[in-house]
């Protein structure tokens, strides 16, 4: 926000603009994608069409047991923010959707884009 303020103070932009899009590192959920399968994958376009999907959200995990479970990686968007809960929890499952446009973006733009050229390399 406050760079959007800054740049908007300055004149150099109308609209706010992805200012953290690039801020971290996004290795982890770039390895988990590389684990993942078409179903995965068919879950995530769902998403970015506006859909939801229900999963079991582990916020416990540790660094040590990230790499246990390739299904970690909905706690893992979860938890980062990538995705947000819909409604509430029914018993384990959890409803998640994409919180806004700035992070249906990143979805389209770099998670679509590592899942395509992961299923080149399984080609």
């Amino acid at each position: 926000m406050i760079n959007y303020c800054g740049d908007l103070r300055d004149g150099n932009v109308a609209e706010p603009q992805n200012y953290w899009v690039n801020t971290s590192s996004n290795d982890i959920v770039r390895k988990f994608i590389g684990r993942a399968g078409s179903t995965a994958r068919n879950e995530m376009e769902l998403l970015i069409d506006g859909g939801s999907i229900r999963k079991i959200i582990r916020q416990e995990l540790t660094y040590r047991d990230l790499d246990s479970d390739v299904d970690n990686l909905w706690s893992i968007l979860f938890t980062t923010g990538y995705l947000t809960q819909r409604g509430q929890q029914q018993g384990d499952m959890t409803e998640l959707v994409i919180p806004n446009r700035e992070i249906r973006w990143i979805f389209v733009q770099q998670i679509r884009r590592w899942f395509q050229e992961e299923t080149k390399k399984d080609s």
